[in-house]
């Protein structure tokens, strides 16, 4: 599936030399397949987890500040403070959807 591809290249997107390029979307692609956890596609659902894990994995999940550090990239940071700014809101949507899919998993009957 595409999301087991994404999962597969996101590290690479956001490493070092490809932050700045690869970061800009990260945002995008985290509210975009957040409707991939799906109590009727479990696949998709895992496929999405997956993708998350290395992106997360990734990725600083502390708030930047807007004060550049020392010896930092001003650019780089700004992208990095960005991307972080909107882990909060993700992540409670996030639950949101992992709630509803545990709500509809325990309620559909076994096959």
């Amino acid at each position: 599936s595409a999301l087991e591809v994404l999962a597969a290249v996101i590290f690479p997107i956001i490493r070092a030399g490809n932050f700045e390029a690869g970061a800009q979307h990260i945002a995008d692609l985290m509210e975009l397949t957040l409707s991939g956890i799906d109590a009727n596609d479990l696949q998709k659902t895992w496929a999405t987890l997956r993708f998350y894990t290395v992106l997360l994995s990734g990725m600083p999940l502390i708030p930047i500040t807007s004060e550049v550090p020392a010896g930092c990239d001003a650019s780089r940071h700004e992208v990095a403070r960005l991307v972080t700014d909107a882990f909060p809101d993700w992540a409670f949507r996030f639950l949101d959807q992992t709630l509803v899919f545990i709500v509809n998993q325990n309620s559909t009957p076994p096959a």
